[in-house]
C-alpha cells in the first residue's frame, strides 16, 4: 500500500521503527534438575503452541526452569506480541503471531510466562494500539505476503527477521486505531459464533443420514407406504432355492464342471452373530436374514501385495482406500498386469450391481458397483454378489452402512495392528429384509433424502470457504481505512510517529547514561 493510497491522517512506518523491544526466546531446563536459587519456574511457550493459540491460549505450555537473570528481560507482559520465526514446514510458512492479553497471562497459574527461541518476543510502543499492530501482522501472514521473507529448507522454514522488520505498516491516527480494533473485535466475535454453529453442521448431517438408514432398516421410513398393500416376502425355502441356482450358474461360468452345494449360514444370535443383542420385531412382510442367505458368493482379493505396473499396460487394482458410500474412486488406484488381474478375479469378478465391503483397515464401508470398469481388488475388500430378485444391491449397501449392521461388522472385526473382518465372520451379520418391492421404495427414499443432505453439505462447504476467507477480507478493508469512518480532529499518524521517535531517543539516552553511571 503506497503512501498516496492512504486515507487522510494515515502514514506508513517500517515495523522496526514502532518496536521498543525485541528479543529471542530462551529454552529452559528441566525443573527437576535446575530448580535452585539461580532459577525460576516458568511456563515456556513453544513454537508449535502458537498455531491455535487464539482458541486454546497456549494450554500446552511447558513447565521449565530459567535463570532469573534471563527472566528479567524475557518475561511476557500485557501487549507483547509473539512472532513465530522458526519451525514451519513445506505446507505451513512461519510468521504467525499472537498478542499477549489478560487471558494468556492468567492462564492456569501465576507463574511467569516466557517464549522459546522459536518465537520472538516483540514489544510495540505504548503510544500505539498493540492489538492493531498484531492484526496487521496476522493479515500479513494470511495474505501470503510473509512467504517473501521465508528462509531455510522446506522441512524447516525460518523467518528472515532482519528483512521482515522492514515491512511497512499502514498507521491511522491512534483514535482511529482504537475504533478499528473495537470494530474488528465485534466482527471476529460474531465470526467465531458463526464458525461454531457451522462446525456443528457436518455432525448434524452425519446423524441425519444415520437416522434415515436406521428408519430404512427398521421399516419406519416406509411405514405409511406399506398401508393397504399386500406385500409378501419370499420364504426362506424360496430364497435358498434361488441362491442355489445363482451359485450353480456362477460356478459354471468359472468353468468348474461340478460342485457340492452348501446351504447358507443362518443367524447365530449369541454365537457367531455379534454386535446385536436381539432380533427385534419387524413389519409383517419383513424377515431377518444373514448376509450369507441373500448372497450367492463372497470373495476377497490376493492376500499379498502384488507387483504393480504402469497404467498404460495394466488393469485397475483397488484397495479399501478407494471405497466410500458414494462409490469407487479410481483416482490414485494401483495397476496390475492383465495376467495377475485375471488370477485375482477368478474367485469373484466385479460386475455392476455387486456390493463391495471393506474388510481390512477401516472395516464396514460399503458401496455398490455402478459402472462396468474392469478392475480387481485387494484382500482388504470383499465382493458380495446379491441374489437377484431377493435383495436390491443399493438396499444391501444402505443396510450395511446403517448403525445396526455397521456395529455388527465392527464386533466381528479382529486384530490390533491389522484389523480384519474375515469372510467367514461377516456372513453371520444379521439384516432385516423387506419385500423386493419395498426395498426399491426404501432405496428411492434414501437417495432422495441423501440428495437433500448432499445439497446442504455443498452449501455448507461453499459458506465455509467464504467464511475462511472473511478474516483476510475484513483485515484488508481495515488497513485500507474502509472499516470505520475517519475523524478529521484525530491527531495524524505522522505526528504520532514523531512522538514515538522522541520517546525512543529519550530511552536510548537514558540507557547510555545508566551504563556510564554503572
Amino acid at each position: 500500500m503506497g503512501e498516496q493510497e492512504l486515507p487522510d491522517g494515515w502514514c506508513t512506518s517500517e515495523f522496526k521503527n514502532i518496536v521498543s523491544f525485541v528479543i529471542g526466546g530462551v529454552w529452559g531446563k528441566d525443573p527437576g534438575d535446575m530448580l535452585d536459587e539461580d532459577h525460576q519456574l516458568v511456563l515456556c511457550v513453544r513454537g508449535g503452541e502458537i498455531r491455535n493459540w487464539q482458541r486454546d491460549k497456549g494450554k500446552t505450555a511447558s513447565l521449565r526452569a530459567v535463570k532469573i537473570s534471563s527472566l528479567k528481560s524475557r518475561e511476557l507482559i500485557l501487549g507483547d506480541i509473539l512472532l513465530e520465526i522458526s519451525g514451519g514446514g513445506p505446507d505451513q510458512p512461519v510468521g504467525r503471531s499472537v498478542l499477549i492479553d489478560d487471558e494468556v497471562l492468567n492462564f492456569e497459574s501465576n507463574l511467569p510466562k516466557v517464549c522459546t527461541n522459536f518465537l520472538r518476543l516483540i514489544r510495540v510502543s505504548d503510544s500505539l494500539n498493540q492489538k492493531f499492530i498484531n492484526h496487521y501482522l496476522q493479515y500479513f501472514y494470511i495474505s501470503g505476503e510473509v512467504i517473501k521473507y521465508q528462509g531455510g529448507s522446506n522441512n524447516l522454514r525460518n523467518l528472515k527477521y532482519k528483512e521482515y522488520e522492514t515491512i511497512k505498516i499502514p498507521l491511522p491516527p491512534l483514535s482511529e486505531q482504537n475504533r478499528i480494533v473495537h470494530k474488528l473485535d465485534r466482527l471476529f466475535a460474531s465470526l467465531e459464533i458463526l464458525k461454531t454453529k457451522l462446525d456443528a453442521i457436518p455432525k448434524l448431517l452425519k446423524n441425519f443420514r444415520q437416522a434415515v438408514l436406521s428408519q430404512a432398516v427398521t421399516g419406519k421410513l416406509t411405514e405409511e407406504w406399506r398401508e393397504g398393500k399386500e406385500l409378501d416376502n419370499l420364504t426362506f425355502k424360496e430364497i435358498e432355492s434361488l441362491r442355489e441356482i445363482s451359485k450353480k450358474a456362477f460356478i459354471q461360468n468359472r468353468g468348474q464342471k461340478s460342485y457340492k452345494y452348501k446351504a447358507a449360514t443362518k443367524i447365530e444370535l449369541g454365537g457367531r452373530t455379534k454386535g446385536i443383542s436381539e432380533l427385534f420385531d419387524l413389519p409383517k412382510s419383513w424377515a431377518w436374514v444373514s448376509i450369507d442367505q441373500i448372497t450367492y458368493n463372497i470373495s476377497d482379493g490376493p492376500h499379498f501385495s502384488p507387483e504393480y505396473v504402469s497404467p498404460k499396460i495394466g488393469k485397475r487394482f483397488i484397495s479399501m482406500r478407494n471405497i466410500s458410500y458414494n462409490g469407487i474412486n479410481f483416482n490414485g488406484c494401483k495397476y496390475v498386469s492383465t495376467t495377475d488381474h485375471d488370477k485375482f478375479v477368478e474367485r469373484g469378478r466385479p460386475e455392476m450391481g455387486d456390493v463391495l465391503l471393506t474388510k481390512g483397515g477401516s472395516t464396514g464401508i460399503a458401496c455398490t458397483i455402478d459402472s462396468d470398469f474392469d478392475f480387481s481388488y485387494w484382500v482388504h475388500v470383499a465382493l458380495l454378489k446379491p441374489i437377484k430378485g431377493v435383495v436390491v444391491s443399493d438396499y444391501l449397501k444402505d443396510a450395511l452402512t446403517s448403525q445396526l449392521l455397521y456395529q455388527q461388522s465392527q464386533s466381528l472385526t479382529h486384530g490390533v495392528g491389522n484389523q480384519d473382518l474375515g469372510l467367514l465372520r461377516m456372513i453371520f451379520i444379521a439384516m432385516p429384509l423387506p419385500s423386493f418391492q419395498e426395498q426399491q421404495e426404501i432405496v428411492s427414499r434414501v437417495k432422495s433424502l441423501f440428495t437433500k443432505a448432499d445439497t446442504i453439505e455443498k452449501q455448507y462447504s461453499a459458506l465455509q470457504t467464504k467464511i475462511d476467507n472473511l478474516p483476510q477480507a475484513i483485515l484488508a478493508k481495515a488497513f485500507r481505512g474502509e472499516l470505520v469512518p475517519q475523524d478529521p480532529n484525530d491527531e495524524s499518524a505522522s505526528e504520532l510517529l514523531n512522538r514515538i521517535k522522541e520517546i525512543q531517543n529519550l530511552v536510548k539516552k537514558a540507557t547510555k547514561l545508566s551504563e556510564v553511571l554503572a
